[in-house]
């Protein structure tokens, strides 16, 4: 698991998101980054579900 030693990851992670607010600068976790990590989540999820393992296929975005 990912973390920084002595802070919680939300809170380096939200306190990153602000900075990068107040600096009118692009967050080191973009949108498509969040977007693949949840899709990796809902995926394992769906796979736990269906008893069995899932395919994504990353240039359609789609699931078998």
């Amino acid at each position: 698991v990912y973390g920084e030693d002595g802070q919680d990851a939300t809170f380096v992670h939200m306190a990153r998101f602000f900075d990068s607010v107040r600096q009118h600068k692009p967050a080191v976790e973009d949108a498509v980054m969040g977007h693949h990590a949840a899709a990796a989540a809902h995926m394992v999820n769906l796979s736990l579900r269906q008893r069995r393992p899932l395919d994504w296929n990353f240039a359609t975005e789609t699931v078998t």
